[in-house]
């Protein structure tokens, strides 16, 4: 195989498809940190306040202290409900029992993560849509590298 169809097929084999595979990649880091932002500071700045009762923990093996916990969310005036709702957030205590009810917290309209009203969440999970781009760059680079060290090896033999 010549040379120029080696590179052609390394290129279309190797690099088009950690393109497609990083592209992809970094748009779903982009997405799902900019959701969790706009989500998050919604509830912080105006959101819906309320109490949420937990119903059950999702541990997935951490110690009980941290599990994400499932409930329910009912604004103070009963008007709005969000069910099945998950407690998040970075700031203040998590719940650590079934049945209990925490309050103040607030949610986004429309949302269905609970937070405390000083949760800083919003402030940090903007790093998770930065590690898009990152993500993407480090797919092709290494894709290249693949690349240039397949053409190598073919060269010497």
């Amino acid at each position: 195989m010549s040379s120029r169809s080696r590179r052609s097929l390394t290129l279309w084999l190797i690099v088009v498809p950690a393109w497609i595979v990083g592209i992809l990649l970094g748009a779903v880091f982009v997405k799902v940190g900019a959701s969790w932002t706009l989500e998050s500071w919604q509830a912080t700045h105006g959101g819906i306040q309320g109490q949420f009762t937990t119903h059950e923990p999702d541990c997935g093996g951490i110690p009980r202290a941290r599990c994400r916990w499932d409930g329910e969310f009912r604004s103070y005036d009963g008007t709005y409900e969000v069910a099945p709702a998950r407690f998040s957030g970075l700031s203040g205590q998590h719940p650590r029992a079934t049945g209990l009810t925490v309050s103040p917290v607030v949610v986004a309209p429309g949302g269905d993560n609970v937070y405390y009203p000083d949760d800083k969440t919003w402030a940090f999970v903007w790093l998770f849509s930065a590690l898009g781009p990152i993500a993407c760059w480090a797919v092709v680079v290494r894709a290249h590298g693949i690349r240039d060290k397949l053409l190598e090896r073919a060269e010497r033999s």
